[in-house]
C-alpha cells in the first residue's frame, strides 16, 4: 500500500475534495495493478491510500505511482506531492504556503 498526502493550507474540506482528492483518485486508479483507492478530504489536507493487487511487486508499484506524476494535479497554491509506503519507501505530499 502507498499513502499520498496533499496539503493545501487554508482550503476548506470541500475545496480540497474538488480540487485535489477527486482528481487524484481518478489519476491513481489509472495505474496498472491498483486494486482500490480510499481517500479523505479535510480542511487543508487530502489523503489517499492506494492498495495494489495481491502479488504486485512493491518496488515496481512504487515506481508506477511516481511515474503517474500526480504532481500535475496540483492546483496552485498546493505544494509538491509526497508519497509514503506502508513499508519503508519514498513518500509524497503536496503543501502550500497559503
Amino acid at each position: 500500500m502507498m499513502n499520498v498526502f496533499v496539503q493545501m493550507p487554508g482550503a476548506s474540506a470541500k475545496e480540497v475534495e474538488e480540487r485535489i482528492t477527486i482528481p487524484m483518485e481518478k489519476k491513481l486508479m489509472e495505474i496498472p495493478g491498483v486494486e482500490y483507492v480510499y481517500s479523505i478530504s479535510r480542511p487543508g489536507l487530502g489523503f489517499a491510500i492506494v492498495r495494489f493487487k495481491v502479488g504486485e511487486d512493491e518496488e515496481k508499484s512504487i515506481v508506477k505511482l511516481v511515474q503517474q506524476d500526480v504532481r500535475q494535479l496540483r492546483p496552485h497554491p498546493a505544494r509538491a506531492p509526497r508519497h509514503r509506503s506502508s513499508s519503508p519507501a519514498p513518500s509524497t505530499t503536496y503543501r502550500s504556503s497559503r
